[in-house]
């Protein structure tokens, strides 16, 4: 048996924290307390990855699946020093990471896939920016007052 417990203070640093409770489930004794914001780091880029690979690296060229976009706007890369960072960590991996610093760039409309994770309580993306067909993975929001695309992708 598992318990995620999450607290949320955006005023804060983290603005997020928990902890994941591991239970035996023949006898209720406790086996683990874990951090909440690693796991749930970790699940979420796998669940991401994985609709990815399963919905859209089919569709794509191999030099395709060979170029990423970062920008400075997602959970992980609050500022730029994080996004260099990631950029840094990734670069092996990726032949092209590009850091942009405004979602109205018009290379974010040439993306193929799109990865936000915020706590924004407005739309960053919307239909304008993106191209026919991308694959986006919006996991930031988790109150109804968040979001971080527009109506108008959404229909």
């Amino acid at each position: 048996m598992c318990v995620k417990t999450i607290t949320s203070f955006p005023e804060s640093s983290p603005a997020i924290d928990g902890a994941v409770s591991l239970f035996n489930s023949n006898n209720g004794r406790l086996l683990l307390i874990a951090d909440a914001k690693e796991i749930t780091a970790r699940r979420t880029a796998t669940a991401s990855f994985l609709a990815t690979q399963l919905l859209a690296f089919k569709k794509w060229k191999n030099e395709q699946k060979e170029n990423a976009i970062l920008t400075n706007y997602s959970w992980l890369c609050r500022n730029m020093t994080h996004a260099i960072n990631l950029q840094s960590d990734y670069s092996s991996k990726l032949n092209n990471i590009e850091i942009l610093k405004d979602l109205n760039d018009n290379r974010i409309q040439q993306s193929d896939v799109i990865c936000t994770c915020t706590a924004s309580e407005e739309a960053l993306i919307g239909l304008k920016q993106v191209k026919k067909g991308v694959h986006i993975n919006a996991v930031g929001s988790f109150r109804e007052t968040m979001r971080e695309l527009a109506d108008d992708l959404m229909l």
